[in-house]
């Protein structure tokens, strides 16, 4: 048994736990930014989900917040591995609108006045994660306006964490795949190739190995080792071929998870006077996008006469091929001289361990062929951010500081390195780091974020972290809200968009923050205007409110009637002042003669229970992949 090695750069888990009720508006909004289209749910939580699992598709719908909007969609992007978009139609060049006439195309019938029928965009996105714990996506929504002009964007963020199963192994290559070893002389052993088993659950496994068919464990280590949870063990097997013809085998490991094996080929044949190594032929494991090195096969004469080389390539993919001037075919060998075949793999495609194709080396006069398999894999690789590529710290107090874990992992099977962080301008601050990711969230690597403002406005800046994945680098945006002395709400206005009637919206938020020399109350609330009854604060009044500290406050809509709602939000503070939030939005879909039955459900998009449950989960997460020699 060889020793244990501990793989990870610099690791640490701290992750805040994400406010419940983060309210229907992009990200940016909480900064007091507007935007013309937004997403019935800008931020969403799936909660805890076992890992390999896939939680319910959650669906966004894009919308115009106003009867004169008329917007189309560039597109919406996002690359965060264990999160999927179904983007089912095409997003690109979608015309999305209000139509205030009732010509649009709508599926909820024709209405009057000054009323928006929506003509949106819908899609749904899924969360399946790979590893143990906790994972996010920042969704990017490019529109401009429908005539023309400059475009805008805005933010939805995704949110969940993946649970261990109590007892789970996995194997590499992927369970029920085949390795081929290729043409080996008898009584000759070949190149090693190497499986790998890891306990990818929350128990150890005592785990029974059997090694079957003509092949040896190179490195000598134990079938039947007690595995603790995220450790990994590797075998470095060879084919040992005793007689010709082929030899079939396999490595199989059984314990209280599911059982998981490898199969392998291999062909004994007669000993032959060209040596070729290695035999067979791997590829470094690569990225998807990024070829590894060029592999370098040996051919050496180990006759007493010239050597012809008669060498062809059979390759099962086009991204496989010799590399220029690396193809021997027709090279004279003398007695103990050596050739090189050069290959390439351009790894173009996602695959998993596999025969990529079949050198074949043979010479004359009166050789035989060598079958020499040639195999290699190209793995997803996507780093992963959490809380997400846009960190919004929303309203900060000048003076004050406000920090931000940011957690970085791979979110997908390729291992990669993060090389460096490029860090932020002040009032911005962040930490450094660097280190091997391991695939499928083997491990992470932190940093801290940090905002100080020193004067009021609104703060943008980013940090870029470097790796070496095929898309080197990462840009993680960074906004803020400066607010001088005194008590803010944030935003100053709150748009809910088009509704049905009597249908009741989500909650939007309204920060309120105490940039003031002491600690205040929030005494009151109440909604006035002409269309006040279409608005209702759902949340309690806060408790006191400290000096720099912030709360929120949640309010609905419920339009009654077709047509454009107004109102405003007025706060009552207890040292006499008083905060004004104008609210809007617009009533469709309703019959003019009656306001119908009134909505009673409003609900808070984050998640619900579901998110703090998951935050707390997170906060409690340390996970460090360990790898020993078995």
């Amino acid at each position: 048994m060889g020793t244990k090695r501990l793989i990870a750069g610099s690791f640490v888990c701290a992750v805040a736990a994400v406010a419940a009720c983060l309210g229907g508006t992009p990200s940016k909004e909480s900064t007091g930014s507007q935007y013309v289209l937004m997403s019935s749910q800008s931020f969403y939580d799936y909660g805890m989900v076992m890992v390999g699992s896939s939680a319910t598709s959650t669906a966004f719908i894009i919308s115009s917040q106003g009867s004169a909007d008329d917007d189309t969609i560039i597109d919406i992007t996002e690359n965060c591995g264990d999160f999927d978009l179904d983007l089912n139609p095409s997003p690109q060049g979608y015309r999305v609108f209000c139509d205030s006439m009732g010509s649009g195309v709508s599926l909820f019938g024709a209405g009057s006045g000054t009323m928006c029928i929506p003509n949106s965009y819908a899609f749904t996105a899924s969360f399946t994660p790979v590893g143990a714990g906790p994972s996010s996506c920042t969704v990017r929504v490019d529109y401009m306006a429908t005539s023309g002009g400059s475009g805008s964007a805005f933010n939805i963020t995704l949110q969940g964490s993946g649970v261990a199963p109590q007892a789970a192994l996995s194997i590499s290559p992927p369970s029920g795949s085949v390795l081929a070893f290729g043409d080996i002389p008898v009584n000759q052993q070949s190149s090693p190739q190497t499986v790998s088993i890891t306990n990818t659950g929350q128990t150890t496994l005592n785990i029974a190995g059997v090694l079957s068919g003509p092949y040896v464990i190179v490195n000598g280590g134990t079938l039947s080792p007690s595995l603790d949870p995220g450790f990994t063990a590797d075998y470095d097997v060879a084919c040992e071929p005793t007689v010709t013809g082929p030899a079939p085998g396999s490595l199989m490991f059984t314990s209280a998870a599911p059982a998981v094996g490898v199969t392998f080929s291999c062909n004994g044949t007669a000993a032959t006077d060209l040596g070729v190594s290695p035999n067979p032929g791997t590829f470094a494991s690569a990225l998807v996008g990024k070829s590894p090195p060029d592999l370098d096969v040996a051919i050496t004469n180990n006759g007493s006469v010239i050597a012809n080389l008669v060498v062809g390539l059979q390759a099962n993919t086009p991204e496989l091929m010799f590399a220029p001037g690396g193809d021997p075919n027709g090279t004279q060998l003398g007695p103990g001289q050596t050739a090189h075949a050069i290959l390439t793999f351009s790894a173009a495609s996602e695959r998993t361990m596999a025969q990529l194709g079949t050198l074949d080396v043979n010479y004359s006069p009166g050789g035989s062929n060598i079958a020499i398999a040639i195999n290699g894999e190209a793995l997803p690789g996507t780093l992963g951010v959490s809380p997400g590529t846009a960190i919004d710290f929303g309203p900060v107090c000048v003076g004050a500081t406000v920090m931000q874990p940011v957690t970085l992992y791979a979110s997908a099977a390729g291992e990669f390195d993060v090389t460096g962080v490029t860090t932020p301008q002040a009032p911005f601050s962040a930490t450094s780091t660097s280190g091997t990711l391991l695939g499928n969230r083997g491990n992470m690597l932190m940093l801290m974020v940090e905002a100080s403002p020193t004067a009021p406005g609104d703060l943008t800046d980013k940090l870029v972290v470097h790796t070496t994945l095929a898309v080197p680098e990462q840009v993680v945006s960074l906004t803020a809200k400066a607010l001088p002395a005194g008590v803010s709400p944030t935003p100053g206005a709150v748009h809910f968009g088009p509704n049905r009637v009597d249908m009741t919206t989500t909650a939007k938020e309204v920060i309120v923050t105490n940039c003031d020399g002491g600690d205040l109350t929030v005494q009151s609330s109440r909604i006035e205007g002409v269309d006040a009854a279409d608005f209702t604060v759902v949340s309690q009044l806060p408790q006191p409110l400290p000096t720099r500290g912030s709360t929120r406050v949640l309010i609905v809509m419920t339009p009654h009637a077709n047509g454009s709602k107004q109102a405003t939000l007025v706060l009552g503070l207890s040292n006499g002042a008083e905060l004004t939030v104008s609210l809007d939005g617009n009533g469709f879909a309703g019959d003019d003669a009656s306001d119908g039955a009134k909505g009673t459900y409003y609900a808070c998009d984050a998640g619900g229970a579901s998110g703090f449950g998951a935050a707390l989960g997170l906060v409690a997460l340390g996970l460090v992949r360990r790898r020993r020699r078995a």
